[in-house]
């Protein structure tokens, strides 16, 4: 009886090794299709308030026969050369024209609101203009949605020192956990996730973490409110449960078993007071003792780090010592891997015959292993036996 609970616990062991070893081998990822964070298109713009106008009624704003004012796009903007005066839509939707009472252009096009007001302006009992007299409508500037956009994946700062690291690279450099705070004011209709990204700084690379987090403004999602809805607040997009009452979460990568679409694009729109927040991975070391030193080494944050990668980044396998005599001692082989799982510590040990192993170099390190390289108790048999022959039998030798 005793015989067997040993048998099982020595299986619940192995398995645990196995389910650890298995989970240590890295899934791989990709970026999530751009497009998607895109919103969809509008083939007509539709005015609200906000936007600018430039308006030319013949005889009431602009005198006859004079040539309307002329004005050159915003660098960066979509928009052709207007002509007109400058109106602005106000906040309830209206323009304010001479002569006439507010005119609502909200949800209207350019070529209607032109419509609208030859209409206002030509017709009814006291006609103010005639046919002849020129109505021009076109966009000055469309409106714009400030958005606010914190970066933590662009701020990496030099490896503090005493940390012993061999690589420079932005990958696996310590970062500082320090964010960058981009004010966005987006034109109506880019005011998406894709823009807010491009616009400040591009796309997430390995320093961001998988997902991003929108915090909506609560105001712009109230019942009643001119704007089309927002997604339902509180969602964790991919996720049943949410830790904030109005804030989503977007994936930044994806898997072999994540959905294609994991959000819809309209959800990636944009209002007014959303804040944009793309976190940085959190610096992840192993460390390193025994033979190999002591020592806290960076793990790079693109690829997985195996067990072999790691000690070649610690300096590698020390050379044998020749102490005192021609006999060289013999290198360190025994390799502990040190992993907390759970709560509990659990090692398993490499044989690094050669100075390779086949199951080390499978393994991949993770956050917080300690990798300790010393000799198999074998080896300090033989070393002792090598540095006592070294010390007194070559002295014997050549005595006289």
């Amino acid at each position: 009886m005793k015989i067997q609970r040993q048998r099982i616990v020595a299986r619940l062991i192995l398995i645990a090794f196995a389910i650890c070893l298995a989970g240590s081998k890295t899934v791989a990822q990709t970026m999530v299709d751009p497009s998607l964070f895109q919103q969809p298109r509008q083939e007509k713009y539709s005015l609200d308030d906000g936007d600018t106008l430039g308006v030319f009624v013949e005889g009431v704003i602009g005198e006859f026969r004079s040539m309307p004012p002329v004005h050159q796009p915003v660098a960066g903007s979509d928009l052709p050369p207007a002509m007109g005066f400058p109106t602005l839509v106000l906040h309830d939707g209206t323009i304010r024209m001479p002569l006439v009472e507010p005119i609502s252009v909200r949800g209207l096009t350019v070529l209607q609101v032109e419509s609208l007001l030859k209409k206002t302006y030509r017709e009814g009992k006291n006609p103010i203009i005639t046919d002849r007299n020129r109505v021009i409508v076109s966009l000055i500037r469309k409106r714009t949605v400030n958005v606010m956009v914190v970066r933590g994946d662009q701020s990496d700062s030099m490896a503090r020192p005493g940390l012993r690291t061999n690589q420079s690279s932005p990958v696996s450099a310590r970062t500082d956990g320090s964010g960058r705070i981009y004010n966005l004011n987006l034109p109506a209709g880019d005011n998406d996730l894709l823009n807010a990204m491009m616009q400040s700084g591009g796309l997430p690379g390995v320093n961001a973490e998988e997902q991003m987090q929108v915090l909506r403004n609560v105001a712009n999602a109230k019942v009643g409110n001119r704007r089309a809805p927002f997604p339902r607040t509180g969602d964790r997009v991919g996720h049943p449960e949410s830790d904030r009452g109005h804030s989503q979460y977007f994936p930044l990568r994806s898997d072999a078993n994540f959905p294609s679409e994991p959000f819809t694009r309209t959800q990636t729109r944009l209002g007014d007071g959303d804040i944009v927040a793309i976190s940085g991975k959190p610096t992840e070391v192993f460390y390193t003792g025994g033979q190999l030193g002591g020592g806290e080494f960076v793990i790079p944050r693109d690829r997985p780090m195996s067990v072999m990668e790691a000690i070649a980044q610690a300096g590698g396998i020390p050379q044998s010592r020749r102490g005192l005599g021609a006999i060289p001692l013999q290198e360190p082989r025994l390799l502990t891997l040190v992993r907390n799982v759970g709560g509990q510590q659990i090692s398993w040990q490499f044989d690094l015959g050669n100075g390779f192993s086949q199951q080390a170099s499978q393994t991949h390190v993770r956050s917080g292993d300690y990798l300790i390289l010393d000799y198999s108790p074998p080896q300090r048999v033989k070393n002792v036996g090598i540095g006592v022959f070294n010390t007194y039998g070559v002295r014997e030798l050549f005595r006289d």
